[in-house]
């Protein structure tokens, strides 16, 4: 290898990351390291010591986009371990809550983080966007008020909501916050148009770059599917690349897989163990949960079908995805309102010694708790996996592959445009660095 080119700071995406590109002496792209720069903070040894009825509160401030699906998955993996079920009504306010969290997430992401690049190549910022496509980025904006809104509604607070408890959730959901909600979802029908003509323009007029850029091959982690987007509590599928279907518990996901530690990165790379780091990477998200299990009803699903395929490893394919999700977080909020909810909303937990693990589904794809607890009650181990840190060597490999395809022919030669076309297939999987940073704490030999 003769050179090495830089990305510091990759722009656009939640915390910090850089990439090293090593190439050959003609300059072609022979290696790529993805730089998980931001150090950890520990979360799985703050909890050591803790009682666990803190842990779901202290969780929900891993990340300041995460929280829901990190305060859900805490409260999901102590009552496995307390064997405590809890009321259909608490079920119904947790999946409003991802439901919620999901939304506001995926439209920051869509108009502000991957929008720009997607609708004008090479464009590296939301001004950009805001002259050209105005209506865009305040769509955007829109769904993401309308998301976080819900949240305070429901939880008190737009971020960092701590609403879940062990045995269900900490507030009755009366039926005039019910009607306030609903009016929210029904204010949503413009902005998500808006989105989804917006999703049509760029499958129009970049079907192959959407196709091919950065694509990859490996297996998808996710929760079955089914005729609404499910985030809270259905079967693990694995899904193999030659279409096998493993059905999965969460603590066979632990069984399953390695977490190889990088010299060069805060964060670990887990493969399925049996496959080897080469063969075992694995996807999550969007891409995972829209493969063949979905038959969700919306029209940017169904365009997505049409280009993309009911099997597809087209890494771009996870920016439309996330649009045919909104949609279903708009619907699947309204049918449970809908549904109905009654005054039951809390189980009491009995704590006791045991471990429980748990997963749900957070913005960018499975997120996994463990914890192992005393008779006191104390938490003695934990073990959190945020989808981010599933992706880290996916990620690398769409980087190495979107390399090779920018610098084809540039004899070396790097330019902040070119840097800023490759920073796109990292954005495609909308990394959240500051989940996964957070939660194993790691350290490094290599400088960066």
């Amino acid at each position: 290898m003769s050179k090495v080119i830089t990305i510091d700071n990759v722009a656009r995406l939640e915390g910090h990351a850089s990439v090293t590109l090593y190439l050959d002496k003609d300059g072609g792209v022979e290696k790529a390291e993805y730089l998980a720069t931001e150090p950890s903070r520990g979360f799985d040894i703050i909890f050591k010591g803790k009682h666990a009825s803190e842990v779901p509160m202290l969780a929900a401030r891993i990340c300041g986009i995460c929280y829901t699906a990190h305060n859900i998955c805490a409260c999901k993996a102590l009552e496995d371990a307390w064997e405590t079920p809890i009321p259909d009504s608490a079920k119904k306010i947790r999946e409003l809550l991802l439901f919620a969290n999901t939304l506001a997430s995926h439209a920051l992401h869509t108009f502000f983080l991957a929008g720009p690049g997607l609708l004008i190549e090479g464009a590296n910022t939301i001004a950009d966007l805001q002259k050209k496509y105005p209506d865009f980025p305040e769509a955007g904006i829109e769904l993401r008020m309308i998301g976080q809104q819900i949240s305070e509604i429901i939880a008190g607070r737009k971020v960092h909501t701590t609403i879940a408890v062990p045995g269900g959730v900490l507030g009755v959901l009366e039926q005039e916050k019910q009607d306030n909600i609903m009016k929210l979802l029904d204010s949503a029908s413009e902005p998500i148009e808006i989105m989804e003509d917006y999703s049509h323009r760029i499958l129009s007029d970049r079907k192959d770059y959407m196709l091919s850029f950065g694509m990859i091959e490996t297996h998808f982690l996710a929760l079955k599917q089914s005729k609404r987007l499910e985030l809270y509590d259905n079967p693990i599928e694995l899904l193999m690349k030659n279409g096998k279907v493993d059905i999965l518990t969460p603590t066979q996901i632990l069984e399953r897989i390695t977490e190889e530690k990088k010299d060069y990165s805060y964060v670990r790379h887990p493969y399925i163990t049996d496959l080897g780091s080469d063969n075992g990477q694995f996807r999550t998200g969007a891409l995972a949960r829209i493969q063949e299990d979905a038959s969700w009803d919306n029209p940017t699903f169904h365009e997505f079908k049409k280009i993309f395929g009911t099997f597809t490893q087209s890494t771009m394919g996870y920016d439309i995805a996330r649009v045919a999700e909104m949609v279903e977080c708009i619907k699947g909020m309204k049918n449970i309102i809908k549904s109905g909810l009654d005054k039951d909303i809390k189980n009491v937990a009995h704590q006791k010694d045991g471990i429980g693990v748990a997963v749900v589904e957070a913005p960018r794809g499975l997120l996994l708790h463990q914890y192992e607890i005393d008779s006191e009650g104390i938490v003695r181990k934990a073990r959190v996996i945020a989808p981010t840190t599933f992706h880290q060597g996916s990620i690398e490999r769409s980087t190495f592959e979107a390399a090779k395809i920018v610098l084809n022919g540039k004899k070396g030669k790097c330019s902040d445009e070119e840097k800023i076309k490759i920073e796109q297939a990292i954005r495609a999987y909308d990394p959240c660095m500051s989940c996964a940073g957070a939660t194993q704490l790691r350290v490094i030999k290599k400088p960066i």
